[in-house]
């Protein structure tokens, strides 16, 4: 999840919207931090109804979240997004960041 987030972040910079949905331990956290960091937009699942709440709770406690919304309500929030003009401020790149995304990608191989 942080290797797309980060994708997203470096790709789309405010235009990125990151979703965090249910889920242990603190995946996605990191690549949260990216794509606010680049402009974007920080989406969680409330904790409170998610069945597996320590992803949300990770990203509420390490990262400065948009909204905290239930899941039934976040398609509506993606909808008005979508159909909002996104600011193209400038956000600097880390180096990281930029060379995480250009990392050579290994070879595919076919299912056997």
């Amino acid at each position: 999840m942080d290797p797309l987030f980060r994708s997203a972040a470096r790709t789309f910079g405010p235009g990125a919207v990151g979703v965090m949905l249910s889920g242990v331990l603190d995946d996605g956290t990191a690549g949260l931090l990216a794509i606010k960091g680049r402009g974007g937009v920080a989406i969680v699942q409330d904790p409170e109804e998610a069945t597996h709440p320590g992803m949300p709770l990770s990203a509420i406690e390490n990262v400065d979240v948009d909204h905290v919304l239930p899941v039934a309500e976040i398609a509506s929030l993606l909808t008005e997004l979508a159909a909002s003009p996104i600011p193209r401020e400038a956000v600097a790149v880390s180096d990281r960041l930029d060379y995480e995304a250009e990392m050579p990608r290994a070879p595919m191989r076919p299912w056997t």
